[in-house]
């Protein structure tokens, strides 16, 4: 995998981690509506399920971009060090 290749993997993964831990941290706010008060038990309402929702939704999408994370550290952790300076074959 070339270097850029790298960065953009990179990149994605951190962009798709940080956007499940906002989505998990901020479902009460998405799924909630600002106007609306309830009084009742808040577990039986659509908006206590749509919460969960986005809560898993969230941790789904945290986890997935820590996996590419993972995958693009390991890539580059087992690629072959490259000279910039030689473009020499080491067996001549």
């Amino acid at each position: 995998m070339t270097r850029a290749k790298q960065k953009i993997v990179t990149i994605i993964g951190l962009t798709v981690s940080l956007i499940g831990v906002r989505m998990r941290l901020y479902a009460r706010d998405i799924a909630w509506p600002t106007t609306y008060s309830f009084s009742g038990p808040r577990e039986n309402t659509v908006w206590a399920i749509q919460e969960r929702a986005y809560q898993d939704v969230g941790l789904v999408l945290f986890v997935f971009g820590l996996v590419v994370l993972l995958v693009a550290l390991i890539r580059w952790l087992w690629e072959p060090p490259t000279s910039s300076g030689s473009n020499r074959n080491i067996a001549d």
